[in-house]
């Protein structure tokens, strides 16, 4: 075709990002799903499509920073409880892998506040690494 052609599923890694464009000969990538509670997916696709070693995943407190602080732009822009239902999805992405991670999942499930929400990072924070 002389059209760009686009290659998307199962990008969750830099490693996928190449291997899709290597198996497809496509001319770009989308990601999706993979970027769920790892917007750094994007950087490391990046650093592996030239070549680069990827970086790292921050450490969990930092992610825990940027959930919170994703639900505080999203309580601003479409009010507290809008932004607690979401955050009960969108915090657990952000604790995927987590070894013992289960407790605060079950918590997340329930937010129904800002403060429930900064509670929780707090606990993750200081009980899980």
């Amino acid at each position: 075709v002389s059209i760009p052609v686009i290659a998307n599923g199962d990008v969750f890694s830099g490693r996928d990002a190449v291997r899709i464009l290597k198996v497809t000969g496509a001319d770009m990538v989308m990601i999706g799903r993979g970027c769920f509670g790892n917007p750094w997916i994007f950087q490391q696709a990046q650093a592996a499509l030239e070549g680069r070693e990827e970086p790292l995943r921050p450490p969990l407190a930092q992610r825990c920073d940027l959930a919170v602080r994703q639900f505080e732009l999203a309580a601003q822009n479409k009010g507290e409880h809008i932004a607690c239902l979401e955050a009960r999805k969108h915090f657990a992405w952000y604790l995927r892998g987590v070894a013992h991670s289960g407790y605060y999942k079950e918590k997340i499930s329930s937010i129904s506040s800002m403060d429930e929400i900064e509670s929780i990072a707090r606990g993750i924070q200081r009980d899980l690494r």
